[in-house]
């Protein structure tokens, strides 16, 4: 292998914890943060600032439009997050098995 090869474990992350608080929200890759083989955590964040937009708008108080958005936001993130290290797993699997050859 070519030593100019930088090879670090995957790590992934999701907040299983309150993402808000008050009127503060974790978004993007502190929430939730995927393995890079789906190429998702950019599209994440994006999708997050346009949910967080409409959930804000239509409550009367921040608070609420924070809980909200994190309502609405918490599966579909899990999901990716769930898939892509499921992802990464079978990509290491396959490549381990690969040497083993």
């Amino acid at each position: 292998m070519s030593e100019s090869v930088v090879r670090r474990p995957v790590l992934t992350a999701f907040l299983e914890g309150a993402w808000n608080r008050g009127n503060g929200v974790v978004i993007g890759d502190a929430a939730h943060a995927p393995a890079p083989q789906m190429a998702s955590g950019a599209a994440l964040a994006i999708e997050d600032r346009l949910v967080l937009a409409e959930e804000l708008g239509p409550h009367r108080s921040v608070g609420a439009g924070l809980e909200a958005f994190v309502r609405r936001r918490r599966q579909r993130c899990r999901t990716l997050v769930e898939t892509s290290v499921a992802i990464a797993g079978l990509e290491r699997v396959r490549r381990h098995a690969k040497r083993i050859r």
